[in-house]
């Protein structure tokens, strides 16, 4: 016997709506971002500058190489980085700042490897016999494998 579904056309009209609205609001959301990040553009500029200026000159090479390696990719990423500046401010920024971060890092460890001894108390150990382990006891099971490794 068939069993008939009966399909309320409301349904997929409350559907829809409920995707165009989640659409809409994250237009919105994004739209916001971008707008925030506008705002916040020369900021991340500057302190991007300040973290590590050579961020600059690297994107700049990059941008240079991938024109002369392969041109469609070095125009279409001159064109993205000109659409979306606000972002590549703070890729920039965060970059910088990690590198900052990482030669902080690193110098610290150097300054700490050159300039201080660690300090360690030597420990008298008396040596007595040595310690022997009973011998190992080898369990095989014999399968037809056992002819190949041998």
């Amino acid at each position: 016997m068939i069993r008939r579904v009966e399909m309320n056309p409301l349904n997929s009209i409350a559907s829809l709506v409920f995707t165009v609205l989640v659409l809409v609001g994250l237009f919105f959301l994004v739209k916001g971002f971008f707008t925030l990040l506008g705002f916040l553009t020369p900021a991340l500029l500057i302190g991007a500058a300040i973290l590590n200026w050579r961020v600059f000159p690297d994107y700049a090479k990059w941008v240079w190489n991938q024109l002369k390696t392969n041109l469609p990719v070095g125009v279409i990423s001159i064109v993205l980085s000109a659409i979306f500046f606000p972002v590549l401010a703070g890729f920039l920024c965060f970059k910088a700042y990690m590198r900052y971060k990482s030669n902080k890092t690193f110098s610290d460890l150097e300054q700490d490897r050159e300039n201080e001894f660690i300090d360690y108390e030597e420990v008298d150990v008396e040596h007595s016999e040595p310690f022997e382990l009973p011998p190992l006891e080898k369990t095989k099971e014999s399968t037809e494998y056992d002819g190949l490794f041998e």
